[in-house]
């Protein structure tokens, strides 16, 4: 029997928002002049990002200074957010459903990230900055990345819930897999229409037996 749900987590890419990683290797090429698939290899799909997802190095500037290394040409931090944020779309249904389920329980964001993210927010996810507040988080602020059940635990931790009463959403199996082995509830995200159907049946939602008759927890898990 699944435990009563009173924090809910969100994926930002994929989930919250529509990606487009081609816009941004586009734009990145037009600055440095380096083909978009090299840029893909030399940052993206490199150490040095997972690395940064998982808190090394520590500062945005830091990031920022091995990413115009890796980039061969130098880049400032409102370039880099502003090419962030062109690639990025807003998933109304999906923001809808977040916006439901804020009236009856715990939302965040936890997406996996390095921290120049976290400190150009408000820039990148307006949105996301307006409904989750201080509870939109990167994985860089963890020191580990999703799926390491480490992460999925320790935002628990931080927002006073016992895993078993939290659910991560995210498009990535081996995300909601990781979620699963820190034992929280897990969903794989395919569209808002699934996601409200799967959120019911965890009674949230606001289905007759679901968000609208769960009020949100007083009594934190520490």
């Amino acid at each position: 029997m699944v435990e009563q749900i009173t924090f809910v987590i969100f994926d930002m890419d994929g989930v919250l928002y529509d990606k487009r990683d081609g816009a941004r290797l586009r734009a990145l090429s037009a600055l440095s002049g380096r083909e978009p698939h090299e840029i893909g290899e030399a940052i993206f799909k490199s150490d040095f990002e997972k690395r940064a997802e998982a808190g090394d190095p520590p500062t945005g500037s830091a990031y920022l200074e091995g990413f115009s290394e890796r980039l061969g040409s130098a880049i400032d931090r409102a370039t880099w957010a502003d090419i962030r944020r062109d690639m990025m779309s807003v998933k109304p249904r999906v923001f809808e459903i977040a916006r439901r389920l804020k009236r009856h329980v715990d939302i965040a964001l936890l997406t996996n990230n390095p921290i120049l993210l976290k400190e150009t927010l408000a820039a990148c996810a307006p949105e996301a900055v307006a409904l989750f507040g201080a509870s939109a988080h990167v994985s860089a602020e963890f020191g580990a990345r999703k799926p390491d059940p480490a992460v999925y635990r320790k935002i628990c931790a931080l927002h006073g819930h016992a895993p078993q009463n939290a659910v991560m959403i995210d498009d990535a199996r081996k995300n909601v897999d990781g979620a699963r082995q820190a034992g929280l509830n897990g969903i794989l995200f395919t569209n808002a229409i699934a996601l409200a159907t799967q959120l019911r049946l965890l009674r949230l939602a606001g289905s007759p037996h679901g968000a609208a008759s769960i009020p949100k927890s007083r009594h934190r898990y520490s």
